[in-house]
Protein backbone atom coordinates (compact mmCIF):
# COMPACT_ATOMS: atom_id res chain seq x y z
CA UNK A 1 0.00 0.00 0.00
CA UNK A 2 2.80 2.66 0.74
CA UNK A 3 4.68 1.63 -2.74
CA UNK A 4 1.06 2.01 -4.23
CA UNK A 5 0.40 5.51 -2.33
CA UNK A 6 4.11 6.80 -3.17
CA UNK A 7 3.37 6.15 -7.57
CA UNK A 8 0.01 7.33 -6.96
CA UNK A 9 1.96 10.75 -5.96
CA UNK A 10 4.50 10.51 -7.66
CA UNK A 11 2.35 10.76 -11.18
CA UNK A 12 3.63 7.16 -12.02
CA UNK A 13 0.28 5.31 -12.30
CA UNK A 14 -0.93 8.30 -14.14
CA UNK A 15 0.09 10.98 -15.80
CA UNK A 16 0.26 14.28 -13.80
CA UNK A 17 -2.91 15.73 -15.27
CA UNK A 18 -5.22 13.25 -14.21
CA UNK A 19 -3.59 12.59 -11.09
CA UNK A 20 -4.20 15.98 -10.25
CA UNK A 21 -7.78 15.67 -11.55
CA UNK A 22 -8.19 12.55 -8.59
CA UNK A 23 -6.36 14.94 -5.82
CA UNK A 24 -9.09 17.96 -6.44
CA UNK A 25 -10.98 17.36 -3.64
CA UNK A 26 -14.70 18.34 -4.24
CA UNK A 27 -16.50 21.53 -3.13
CA UNK A 28 -19.39 20.00 -1.05
CA UNK A 29 -18.14 15.86 -0.56
CA UNK A 30 -15.60 14.06 1.08
CA UNK A 31 -15.05 11.64 -2.28
CA UNK A 32 -14.33 12.61 -5.48
CA UNK A 33 -12.63 10.67 -8.13
CA UNK A 34 -11.97 6.97 -6.37
CA UNK A 35 -10.12 9.29 -3.57
CA UNK A 36 -11.32 10.30 -0.22
CA UNK A 37 -10.45 13.13 1.35
CA UNK A 38 -10.08 13.86 5.43
CA UNK A 39 -9.47 16.85 7.59
CA UNK A 40 -10.62 20.09 7.04
CA UNK A 41 -11.70 21.53 3.39
CA UNK A 42 -7.92 21.92 1.73
CA UNK A 43 -6.47 19.93 4.31
CA UNK A 44 -4.40 18.29 1.79
CA UNK A 45 -4.88 14.74 2.95
CA UNK A 46 -6.23 12.29 1.08
CA UNK A 47 -6.13 8.66 0.71
CA UNK A 48 -8.41 5.41 0.40
CA UNK A 49 -9.61 3.20 3.60
CA UNK A 50 -11.76 -0.05 3.73
CA UNK A 51 -13.07 -2.24 6.50
CA UNK A 52 -15.64 -5.19 7.41
CA UNK A 53 -16.15 -6.64 10.74
CA UNK A 54 -12.53 -7.81 12.24
CA UNK A 55 -10.60 -5.68 9.65
CA UNK A 56 -9.45 -2.26 8.14
CA UNK A 57 -6.64 -0.93 6.10
CA UNK A 58 -5.87 2.41 5.10
CA UNK A 59 -3.53 5.18 2.80
CA UNK A 60 -3.37 8.51 3.45
CA UNK A 61 -1.27 10.88 2.02
CA UNK A 62 -0.75 14.22 3.96
CA UNK A 63 0.75 16.24 1.12
CA UNK A 64 0.90 19.62 2.44
CA UNK A 65 3.41 18.05 5.68
CA UNK A 66 4.82 15.53 2.85
CA UNK A 67 3.89 12.26 5.44
CA UNK A 68 2.39 9.50 3.93
CA UNK A 69 0.20 6.71 6.69
CA UNK A 70 -0.63 3.58 5.85
CA UNK A 71 -2.91 2.02 8.63
CA UNK A 72 -3.58 -1.92 8.73
CA UNK A 73 -5.86 -4.29 11.43
CA UNK A 74 -7.35 -7.18 12.33
CA UNK A 75 -9.99 -6.27 14.84
CA UNK A 76 -13.12 -4.47 13.63
CA UNK A 77 -12.50 -0.71 12.86
CA UNK A 78 -13.64 0.82 16.35
CA UNK A 79 -11.43 -1.40 18.71
CA UNK A 80 -8.54 1.26 18.03
CA UNK A 81 -8.42 2.18 14.58
CA UNK A 82 -10.72 5.23 14.04
CA UNK A 83 -8.33 6.06 17.51
CA UNK A 84 -4.95 5.79 15.55
CA UNK A 85 -6.61 7.44 12.11
CA UNK A 86 -7.72 10.53 14.11
CA UNK A 87 -4.69 10.70 16.66
CA UNK A 88 -2.10 10.42 13.94
CA UNK A 89 -4.26 13.08 11.83
CA UNK A 90 -4.39 15.66 14.87
CA UNK A 91 -0.75 14.81 15.63
CA UNK A 92 0.38 15.11 12.07
CA UNK A 93 -1.90 17.64 10.82
CA UNK A 94 -3.89 19.23 13.76
CA UNK A 95 -7.18 19.32 15.04
CA UNK A 96 -10.17 19.98 13.55
CA UNK A 97 -13.69 20.20 15.02
CA UNK A 98 -14.45 17.01 13.36
CA UNK A 99 -11.65 15.11 15.32
CA UNK A 100 -12.79 17.22 18.43
CA UNK A 101 -16.18 15.97 18.14
CA UNK A 102 -14.59 12.54 17.81
CA UNK A 103 -12.45 12.68 20.84
CA UNK A 104 -15.77 13.93 22.77
CA UNK A 105 -18.02 11.33 21.44
CA UNK A 106 -15.48 8.80 22.84
CA UNK A 107 -16.12 10.75 26.03
CA UNK A 108 -19.39 10.69 26.20
CA UNK A 109 -19.82 7.07 25.07
CA UNK A 110 -17.18 6.00 28.26
CA UNK A 111 -19.00 7.48 30.28
CA UNK A 112 -22.54 6.42 29.74
CA UNK A 113 -21.29 3.06 29.69
CA UNK A 114 -19.36 3.16 33.47
CA UNK A 115 -21.56 6.05 35.03
CA UNK A 116 -25.15 5.28 32.98
CA UNK A 117 -26.49 7.34 30.68
CA UNK A 118 -27.95 10.57 32.78
CA UNK A 119 -24.10 11.30 33.57
CA UNK A 120 -23.74 11.01 29.86
CA UNK A 121 -26.18 13.38 29.66
CA UNK A 122 -24.61 15.60 31.92
CA UNK A 123 -21.85 15.60 29.93
CA UNK A 124 -23.21 16.58 26.53
CA UNK A 125 -25.12 19.56 28.34
CA UNK A 126 -21.70 21.10 29.97
CA UNK A 127 -20.09 20.60 26.80
CA UNK A 128 -19.57 23.33 23.54
CA UNK A 129 -18.29 19.92 21.54
CA UNK A 130 -21.21 18.01 19.12
CA UNK A 131 -21.46 14.30 19.32
CA UNK A 132 -19.90 12.41 16.55
CA UNK A 133 -23.42 10.44 15.40
CA UNK A 134 -21.56 7.60 12.85
CA UNK A 135 -19.55 6.89 16.06
CA UNK A 136 -21.98 6.77 18.71
CA UNK A 137 -23.90 4.47 16.57
CA UNK A 138 -20.93 2.33 16.10
CA UNK A 139 -20.55 1.85 19.99
CA UNK A 140 -23.86 0.85 20.22
CA UNK A 141 -23.88 -2.20 17.67
CA UNK A 142 -20.67 -2.96 19.22
CA UNK A 143 -22.95 -3.71 22.19
CA UNK A 144 -25.71 -5.24 20.31
CA UNK A 145 -23.03 -7.94 19.03
CA UNK A 146 -21.60 -8.17 22.50
CA UNK A 147 -24.79 -9.28 23.65
CA UNK A 148 -24.83 -6.01 26.25
CA UNK A 149 -27.87 -5.10 24.99
CA UNK A 150 -29.08 -2.77 28.18
CA UNK A 151 -26.11 -0.51 27.36
CA UNK A 152 -26.70 -0.40 23.80
CA UNK A 153 -30.23 0.74 24.75
CA UNK A 154 -28.33 3.59 26.60
CA UNK A 155 -25.98 5.20 23.63
CA UNK A 156 -28.62 4.71 21.42
CA UNK A 157 -30.93 6.18 23.72
CA UNK A 158 -28.54 9.19 22.96
CA UNK A 159 -28.45 9.05 19.45
CA UNK A 160 -31.98 9.31 18.67
CA UNK A 161 -32.22 12.05 21.58
CA UNK A 162 -29.49 14.15 19.92
CA UNK A 163 -30.25 13.18 16.20
CA UNK A 164 -34.24 12.96 16.43
CA UNK A 165 -34.15 13.42 12.33
CA UNK A 166 -31.79 10.25 11.95
CA UNK A 167 -33.94 7.23 10.45
CA UNK A 168 -30.87 5.24 11.26
CA UNK A 169 -30.80 5.73 14.78
CA UNK A 170 -34.41 5.03 15.33
CA UNK A 171 -33.84 1.89 13.26
CA UNK A 172 -30.51 0.90 15.41
CA UNK A 173 -32.61 1.31 18.93
CA UNK A 174 -34.79 -0.62 17.37
CA UNK A 175 -32.54 -3.73 16.73
CA UNK A 176 -30.85 -3.09 20.45
CA UNK A 177 -34.64 -3.50 22.23
CA UNK A 178 -35.67 -6.54 19.96
CA UNK A 179 -32.56 -8.38 20.78
CA UNK A 180 -33.40 -7.21 24.56
CA UNK A 181 -37.02 -8.70 24.19
CA UNK A 182 -38.76 -5.59 24.34
CA UNK A 183 -40.90 -6.35 21.29
CA UNK A 184 -43.56 -3.01 22.26
CA UNK A 185 -40.65 -0.53 22.01
CA UNK A 186 -38.70 -2.36 19.27
CA UNK A 187 -41.71 -1.95 17.42
CA UNK A 188 -42.37 1.80 18.19
CA UNK A 189 -38.08 2.88 17.37
CA UNK A 190 -39.14 0.79 14.13
CA UNK A 191 -42.01 2.49 12.96
CA UNK A 192 -40.85 5.74 13.71
CA UNK A 193 -37.32 5.01 11.45
CA UNK A 194 -39.99 4.02 8.84
CA UNK A 195 -41.99 7.43 9.31
CA UNK A 196 -38.85 9.01 9.06
CA UNK A 197 -37.40 6.98 5.80
CA UNK A 198 -40.73 5.30 4.35
CA UNK A 199 -37.81 3.52 2.37
CA UNK A 200 -36.43 1.61 4.73
CA UNK A 201 -36.38 -1.61 3.90
CA UNK A 202 -35.17 -3.17 7.27
CA UNK A 203 -37.34 -1.01 9.22
CA UNK A 204 -40.46 -3.24 7.40
CA UNK A 205 -38.90 -6.51 7.35
CA UNK A 206 -37.92 -5.91 11.51
CA UNK A 207 -42.29 -4.73 11.91
CA UNK A 208 -43.27 -7.10 9.56
CA UNK A 209 -41.92 -10.30 11.62
CA UNK A 210 -42.27 -8.48 15.14
CA UNK A 211 -45.65 -8.02 14.74
CA UNK A 212 -47.02 -11.46 13.55
CA UNK A 213 -45.24 -12.63 16.61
Amino acid sequence: MYQFSKAFKNNQLLNAKYTDMMKKEPKNDWYGYGIQFAGAKGSGIYGHSGGHYGTGAEWRIFEKQNYTVILLTNKDLDQGFFDARFFIEKTISGTTPKLNNYFFTKEVVKTCLDQGLQQAKKVIKNSSFKLSEINLNAKGYEMIKRGFYKKAIDLLTLEVLYFPKSYDAYDSLGEAYMNDGQKKKAIENYQKSLDLNPENTNAVEKLKKLRSV
